[in-house]
């Protein structure tokens, strides 16, 4: 049995960059849940996902369309992106020319089972040429097409859809549609958990730097009342046979919480 869980990766991602939902790998494993969280992508394991978040160069290996043939080197990653779009990481170019844009109106849009990256761009998914798990989208672009053509009913090309993806999941991945839901389901889950505790952290940490901050704030200006209590006793000292004395020295101490 495997000493790395899943759970783990997914807490270790969350809060690794506790404060920054938007940044570093806690929006990573954001983007390859939301993946999961519509069932469209071969569900990773533990090892996958801490490839997915650790990567460094595009791990389209020879088929990158960034290689550099002096070096035989992939991509590297745009350091400052924080997705992992169709669950892969792939570098920039990848994206742009490895992709198939499709129309707003296309059927699939927003479709359980199908993995999109900014609203209508789809991509095949990835064959590892060494031990030959396919990883990424669950169905390939020219499927989903050729569901668009067939079909003029949208009932019709939902039917179709639900069947290639169930035979893209016993096919292409270890998981029957029931343990992939499960599977996917689980996953989910422990990523909201993730985020519900994450979230409740940040909160009890913003209100302890807040009472940090009013302590040290009370403490300043107790130590400027005792200047400013000092600075009036001398002047009440010095004012003493003065006339208008009372006038001079007339104020209201105000309390500042």
């Amino acid at each position: 049995m495997s000493l790395l869980t899943p759970e783990a990766v997914i807490r270790s991602a969350v809060f690794n960059n506790l404060r920054k939902r938007d940044k570093g790998n806690r929006k990573m494993i954001g983007t390859i849940m939301g993946y999961i969280k519509n069932r469209s992508i071969h569900i990773p394991s533990p090892h996958r996902m801490l490839r997915l978040l650790n990567a460094k160069s595009c791990e389209r290996g020879d088929r990158c369309w960034g290689k550099n043939l002096n070096t035989g080197k992939a991509q590297r990653l745009n350091c400052s992106s924080y997705t992992r779009p169709w669950g892969l990481a792939i570098c920039d170019k990848c994206v742009k020319f490895g992709q198939q844009k499709v129309p707003y109106s296309h059927f699939a849009r927003f479709q359980k089972g199908v993995a999109f990256h900014q609203w209508n761009l789809l991509m095949d998914p990835l064959v590892d040429s060494t031990t030959g798990e396919v990883h990424g989208p669950l169905l390939q672009v020219l499927e989903l097409q050729q569901i668009d053509n067939t079909y003029s009913n949208n009932d019709d090309k939902k039917s179709a859809l639900e069947g290639m993806t169930q035979r893209a999941i016993c096919n292409g991945n270890k998981y029957c549609p029931i343990h992939y839901e499960e599977k996917a389901a689980a996953y989910h889950e422990m990523f909201e958990d993730a985020e519900k505790e994450a979230e409740e952290c940040i909160a009890a940490a913003v209100e302890k730097d807040q009472q940090q901050y009013r302590e040290r704030r009370e403490e300043r200006i107790a130590k400027r009342m005792v200047r400013i209590r000092s600075i009036y006793d001398s002047l009440e000292d010095s004012l003493d046979d003065c006339p208008l004395k009372d006038l001079a020295l007339d104020c209201t101490w105000l309390e500042v919480c």
